[in-house]
């Protein structure tokens, strides 16, 4: 493990943290390869095979993390990356619906909390001791 690996408080790496790193090693190795493959010589052959091999490595520690990763990438993410969609668009509409929704609730508890001071109010005029008598116990039980 390298040294500029994100460290825990215990000392351990973070699963999450090492796994950012491993694909950050990856990329490089694929950077690197790509300039040695861009500039092939016949020399240059044992450079590639090497770095091919640094990279298969590299892929093997990352798939060995996998374990300790306890959370998933949800499968909408997956499908919309693989439809060459920006997932951010995904998560905006998921925060979008979900303010909807939150509307909509809150709607619904309006209209209750409007519903049920009407109710009483009919009911203080057709049943005025009844109606009191469950405001005293309503408050009585909301002071407790």
């Amino acid at each position: 493990m390298a040294s500029s690996e994100p460290t825990r408080s215990d000392g351990l790496a973070d699963p999450y943290h090492e796994a950012e790193f491993k694909v950050k090693e990856i990329i490089d190795t694929l950077f690197e390869l790509g300039i040695t493959v861009q500039d092939f010589q016949t020399s240059s052959g044992p450079v590639v095979q090497s770095r091919i091999a640094d990279l298969i490595t590299k892929f093997s520690q990352l798939d060995a993390l996998k374990d300790s990763l306890e959370d998933g990438v949800p499968l909408d993410v997956l499908s919309c990356i693989e439809e060459g969609k920006n997932p951010d668009l995904l998560t905006k509409e998921v925060v979008d619906q979900a303010a909807a929704e939150n509307q909509f609730t809150n709607g619904k508890q309006q209209t209750m909390a409007q519903f049920n001071s009407v109710l009483l109010d009919e009911l203080a005029r057709t049943m005025p001791e009844e109606t009191q008598a469950y405001r005293d116990l309503k408050r009585n039980s909301s002071s407790s």
